[in-house]
């Protein structure tokens, strides 16, 4: 519908004849057929702008698109393609956005190792682009087809992100002026992780001496205290009683949140030392050592958060609705109708056609 047909029928009959040019049929030599652009349809378009307007907005409130496309009486194929111009339209339209803080977070799309980078705009609560992959080299693609303008690159002043090698490798090559940002929440995880497994190894064991102590107690040690009904804050009291090891890894995960709320880079990097000193020289807390040993590897990236208090949390929100899409769509498989829909649905995008 975008364009259509103009048909001019010549022949020796026609030649030369002024009255038939004056008539509107036009001049088109040899007969040729051109296609016109309409006003009321964009090009390489079977819709109208109107209808694909509706379409949009039907696919927008629908849970899948074999939905919307029933909804509408077109094929799935039909549907698709809307929603890949309606994307393109979109991200035509955002081209020159500044992005002044970026999230970069990885997300599985397919089954095995099949995983995407997903770049993030804090500031707008939303998915800025995402490719395949999760390497330094696929990253730096990313970040250089969704941010083309080396100029609108230069303005983007900070980077959160896991403690991703890749991630920062491609963000030093790409972002001059970016700082890197340890997401907090991450650092939280990495803790967590670790008393849970000085827990499971105290089970074993507590567990090959007939003590059942901790068992089903991994709730009590991984939520925080604050977050704990008053039951269970009495029965992690006296689990702290009777399992010191457990509860110093606990109470080190506790201490480190301190970390966050300091206000200098100087203050910052005394009190983890004070931290790191303390995990150190305590026994039978390998993993905690561990995390302890990648934070100061990392600890110049986690004490950026005192200029840049930015974190990645949006990202475990968009993982949650990106996983939707994907459980809606029974899988996608396919990169790109993966990248179309959650830019559809998650990028904020002004789609509409003009009409």
């Amino acid at each position: 519908a975008g364009t259509v047909k103009a048909d001019r029928e010549t022949g020796p009959d026609h030649e030369g004849d002024d009255d038939d040019d004056d008539d509107g049929g036009g001049t088109a030599a040899g007969g040729r057929t051109m296609l016109v652009k309409v006003p009321w349809a964009e090009p390489h378009s079977r819709f109208t702008a109107l209808f694909e307007s509706f379409a949009v907005e039907v696919m927008g409130a629908c849970r899948t698109l074999t939905e919307a496309a029933r909804l509408l009486k077109i094929s799935w194929d039909q549907a698709q393609r809307i929603m890949e111009r309606a994307v393109a339209r979109g991200l035509a339209r955002r081209q020159e956005v500044v992005i002044p803080h970026i999230g970069i977070d990885e997300k599985s799309f397919g089954k095995g190792h099949d995983y995407a980078t997903v770049v993030l705009d804090p500031a707008r609560e939303c998915v800025h682009d995402l490719g395949p992959g999760r390497t330094a080299e696929a990253t730096v693609r990313l970040l250089e087809r969704c941010l083309p303008d080396p100029e609108i690159r230069l303005q983007v002043s900070a980077a959160v992100m896991d403690m991703s090698a890749a991630f920062a490798a491609a963000v030093r090559q790409t972002l001059p002026s970016a700082v890197i940002v340890y997401d907090r929440f991450h650092v939280s995880k990495l803790l967590n992780t670790a008393v849970d497994q000085v827990r499971r190894a105290e089970h074993r064991r507590l567990s090959a001496q007939g003590d059942s102590t901790l068992k089903n107690t991994r709730y009590h040690w991984l939520t925080g205290p604050e977050n704990l009904e008053p039951q269970k804050l009495e029965e992690l009291e006296a689990l702290f009683a009777r399992n010191a090891v457990v509860a110093r890894a606990w109470t080190d995960r506790e201490n480190f949140a301190s970390f966050w709320d300091c206000s200098t880079e100087e203050e910052s990097m005394t009190f983890f030392k004070v931290w790191e000193r303390k995990v150190n020289r305590r026994k039978g807390l390998q993993p905690m050592k561990k995390v302890a040993a990648t934070l100061r590897r990392h600890l110049g990236g986690l004490i950026n958060y005192i200029t840049h208090p930015l974190t990645n949390g949006l990202a475990e929100g968009i993982n949650s609705l990106i996983a939707v899409l994907k459980g809606a769509a029974r899988g996608l498989r396919n990169f790109s109708n993966f990248r179309v829909r959650v830019l559809f649905f998650l990028g904020k995008l002004d789609m509409l056609p003009a009409v």
